[in-house]
């Protein structure tokens, strides 16, 4: 496909900043940052409600035999119909997003979405796990018991989502084009690193 937008995909860790970092990207960038913004058109879409969409989106059941028999991937027996319904319309609008103009998409298998389109840059934002700990336990003021627990349950769900809908792990290096650890360079170093690799990649000003 040839589309004159850039577009930016960003997964990411739980706690590992990837939302905010993805937000101030956007300033730097001058361009719109689509997260929270998915989750209302998607509930208009399917007249649900936003909470719906939002307990619904990014969950699957968790897995183990799979991340070792990746035969077994894809069968699209981890999620329900709320759940697949939210996805198909969520690729429809991510699409729509990437074909209209330049912006930034956070998460929902957006790599993926867009894997035949020829204007983006997958980003993946990582942490070390002691480091996303510290930032759910700040951000949600939460015990550290209850973010341990927390980290853990929400990387099964993304990794099970993804692999799911996409078949492959949201870290995976062969559907990244750059992944950074935010724990190195803090939000604005990050946004800074991201937005000088879209301004290489695209040739922008």
């Amino acid at each position: 496909m040839e589309q004159k937008n850039c577009v930016i995909t960003i997964t990411n860790q739980f706690c590992s900043l990837g939302r905010k970092t993805a937000n101030r990207l956007g300033q730097l960038l001058d361009i719109p940052c689509y997260n929270e913004e998915l989750i209302r058109e998607t509930a208009k879409e399917l007249d649900l409600s936003a909470q719906i969409v939002d307990e619904n989106e990014e969950r699957a059941h968790r897995i183990v035999d799979e991340y070792l028999f990746p035969m077994f991937q894809r069968l699209g027996n981890r999620t329900n119909v709320t759940q697949n319904m939210i996805f198909d319309a969520q690729r429809k609008i991510i699409r729509r997003m990437a074909d209209d103009e330049s912006c930034i998409i956070v998460g929902r298998c957006s790599d993926f979405v867009l894997e035949e389109y020829k204007n983006v840059i997958r980003f993946f934002i990582y942490a070390p796990y002691e480091v996303r700990v510290r930032n759910c336990v700040e951000e949600l003021q939460i015990k550290e018991s209850a973010a341990r627990r927390l980290v853990t349950k929400k990387d099964e769900e993304r990794k099970s989502y993804q692999l799911n809908y996409a078949g492959y792990l949201p870290e995976s290096i062969h559907h990244k084009d750059l992944s950074v650890n935010s724990a190195v360079f803090g939000v604005e170093g990050t946004a800074q690193l991201l937005a000088q690799a879209v301004r290489e990649r695209f040739h922008l000003e």
